[in-house]
């Protein structure tokens, strides 16, 4: 069956149902996006390369200066 009969099929049968959004799941959650805002606008941290370091010496996040950058 194709993808368009499917997904008409499941429109008619059930129609409040949530389609998957997909994608990658995000690294950073959102409690860590507040830690990392909260060391920039406190001072504790200059830089995403600081911020990056904290955030893997505190909650064991391991990722890029870019992510943070970018989150």
């Amino acid at each position: 069956m194709s993808h368009a009969t499917i997904d008409r099929v499941r429109a008619k049968s059930r129609p409040n149902i949530q389609k998957s959004q997909g994608g990658r799941p995000t690294k950073l959650k959102s409690t860590d996006k507040r830690r990392l805002v909260c060391m920039i606008t406190s001072g504790k941290a200059d830089s995403a390369t600081q911020v990056t370091r904290e955030l893997r010496d505190i909650s064991n996040v391991e990722v890029s200066a870019e992510t943070v950058c970018c989150a």
